[in-house]
């Protein structure tokens, strides 16, 4: 999860007096294979993905899986994404199916790393060209999901925190609740406190250890090795060097630096 946009603070009436002054941080992470909501959180809806399945003669490459996208049951969202049958039968178009994903990947978290979330955290569903709106200047084709953060200050007090996370409509299951996770691992980072300036191989590398480290827990082999064969220098051999990180120092010692160090 890298940052969208340095600190900055927006000017109102009111932050030009005293009291409250407001900045935005906005963090990203891409999944980079195909490549959050527990209590009261801000949900906001998104109409039905529409699909259109292949004719015969079309064969693509399905967008999630990598698997061929054909006839009978493969195709193409409305968005332009390819899906074969079996990812378009677990696809996870409409919100409410959404939150129940979050809410197994914020307890799947939790199971599969003992890294606990104490924020409410919303979840914003979007289309391939939303979502590359709402990412504003680090949008990339391989965009999945990123988390947003909102603090309000008072002077160099922290008085409010919120948390959304921005994900791609459709997605099947397994892979949802798997980007899920890596960016609840990101709301982690940020409560305990870790170095916003860490290096990206090592705070990308963790979030990716938590989402494989979910998928094993889950019995999702493909989807687990999907990261083990990621080449991507921050995202795939990130997480390789985490995991390795992780088993010479042993995983509560792993989570510890994650809220102290930078760096390898």
């Amino acid at each position: 999860m890298q940052r969208l946009a340095p600190h900055s603070r927006e000017l109102s009436p009111r932050a030009l007096s005293p009291g409250p002054s407001s900045r935005l941080r906005r963090r990203l992470a891409r999944v980079a294979l195909c490549v959050v909501l527990l209590g009261p959180a801000l949900t906001l809806g998104c109409a039905s993905a529409g699909f259109r399945e292949l004719p015969a003669a079309e064969a693509w490459t399905c967008d999630a899986c990598q698997r061929p996208a054909e006839p009978p049951g493969g195709g193409l969202w409305e968005d332009g994404r390819a899906a074969c049958a079996e990812c378009r039968t677990e696809a996870v178009v409409e919100l409410a199916e959404a939150e129940e994903v979050l809410a197994e990947a914020r307890a799947g978290l939790a199971d599969a790393t003992e890294a606990r979330i104490a924020s409410e955290v919303g979840l914003v569903l979007h289309d391939t060209p939303g979502l590359q709106a709402a990412a504003a200047e680090l949008a990339h084709p391989r965009l999945h999901a990123f988390c947003q953060i909102r603090e309000r200050f008072r002077g160099e007090e922290l008085v409010e925190r919120t948390f959304t996370i921005h994900a791609l409509r459709a997605q099947p299951r397994a892979l949802l609740r798997g980007v899920l996770v890596h960016e609840l691992f990101h709301v982690w980072q940020t409560e305990q406190g870790a170095p916003e300036d860490a290096a990206p191989a090592w705070r990308e590398g963790a979030a990716n250890w938590a989402q494989w480290r979910l998928h094993l827990a889950r019995g999702e082999r493909d989807w687990a090795e999907r990261l083990e064969r990621d080449d991507d220098a921050v995202y795939g051999r990130g997480f390789r060097r985490f995991r390795s990180y992780v088993d010479a120092r042993g995983r509560a010692s792993a989570l510890d630096a994650v809220r102290r160090r930078r760096d390898f």
